[in-house]
């Protein structure tokens, strides 16, 4: 009887078979995982109606640590070493990181704007004396446009240390207007006039009740504040037309609307003339 003995190399070529196998399955596996990691993320985020641009960005960098994941188990499936592996992608990552640590500030910060939602797109802000609707909030920059048309891109690492200022963010506002008049005026004459006249444009809203109070006196007049409550959408056209009414009515009502001025009083004396002997 004939005894055929396998060749030294078949047990390796058997083992490394199955290991490829094996690391396959788990690939193929990891792939569907990763899908429906994906999908189940996404859903639930838009469920809860945050942003798009977060649920994006939260997905794409779920699915990439799923991968990196995905690549290890597949390695160690395979026999491979992981340890070089790891140091060379954390040393790379040190790098990076240290490279474009600008830009994973701003990418922290616009993640933490769109999810605590100081102002959405189309809100008018103030952020540390910058005033604009917002156009466009991205991951790395927010984009306003000011009154004049001008655009400005903020990086978000500083808009989300910044101080806002959100007009926006209620359905009604309040408008001021600075009414300044002589020593001496009818204030009751200045409260029918000014509550007549605040009561009577179709801004003003009903509550709250519009008000006059007084502010201060300064050095040649008595300065109050007339206040309106309005809708946020119509402040502007409050402001400048009340104002305008304001300007024309006082006078028309016999309230004197002063400015500055300076009373000066001549004094003559008789100048007697002197003979010296």
């Amino acid at each position: 009887m004939k005894i055929i003995c396998a060749p030294e190399w078949l047990p390796t070529v058997q083992n490394y078979g199955w290991r490829l196998v094996m690391g396959l399955g788990v690939w193929i596996i990891g792939i569907v995982f990763v899908r429906c990691v994906g999908r189940i993320v996404r859903h639930t985020l838009r469920k809860g109606r945050i942003d798009g641009t977060l649920v994006g960005f939260t997905e794409q960098a779920i699915k990439v640590v799923l991968w990196i994941l995905l690549l290890f188990a597949v390695l160690a499936v395979l026999g491979i070493p992981l340890t070089p592996l790891v140091t060379l992608l954390a040393s790379a990552g040190l790098a990076l990181s240290l490279a474009i640590k600008d830009s994973l500030s701003n990418l922290a910060g616009g993640i933490l704007m769109m999810g605590t939602k100081p102002f959405a797109e189309g809100d008018y802000v103030e952020i540390d004396g910058t005033g604009g609707t917002v156009r466009h909030i991205h991951l790395l920059t927010s984009e306003l446009v000011t009154p004049d048309n001008k655009k400005v891109l903020l990086p978000n690492g500083v808009v989300n240390n910044a101080r806002i200022v959100n007009f926006s963010a209620r359905s009604t506002r309040r408008v001021e207007f600075r009414v300044s008049v002589a020593y001496g005026t009818d204030l009751r004459r200045l409260r029918s006039v000014v509550s007549a006249l605040l009561r009577a444009s179709p801004y003003t809203l009903s509550e709250p009740a519009p008000a006059l109070v007084f502010t201060g006196a300064e050095q040649s007049a008595l300065v109050f504040s007339a206040r309106i409550w309005v809708k946020r959408e119509a402040y502007w056209d409050a402001y400048w037309e009340v104002g305008e009414q304001l300007v024309q009515a006082l006078p028309q009502a016999g309230i004197e609307i002063p400015y500055e001025k300076l009373d000066v009083m001549l004094r003559q004396t008789k100048r007697e003339d002197s003979t010296c002997e």
